[in-house]
């Protein structure tokens, strides 16, 4: 299985890094394939360099190349 990387980007307003953590960390465990209400686009990176934005909200993938 080819390793895949995959990137997260998330924004919060936060006083201090351990506050905007616990954020992450609580957005993660409220996040779920086809919730709508929660930040679930991703960008996964190939093994050969291509990369593609995945919507777990919508079920859809869209290459960036």
């Amino acid at each position: 299985m080819p390793a895949m990387t995959v990137t997260w980007t998330m924004d919060f307003d936060a006083d201090t890094p351990l506050a905007a953590a616990h954020d992450a960390l609580r957005t993660l465990h409220d996040t779920y394939a086809g919730n709508l209400e929660s930040p679930n686009t991703f960008e996964v990176t190939t093994p050969e360099g291509k990369t593609y934005t995945v919507d777990l909200g919508y079920n859809d993938v869209t290459p960036n190349f």
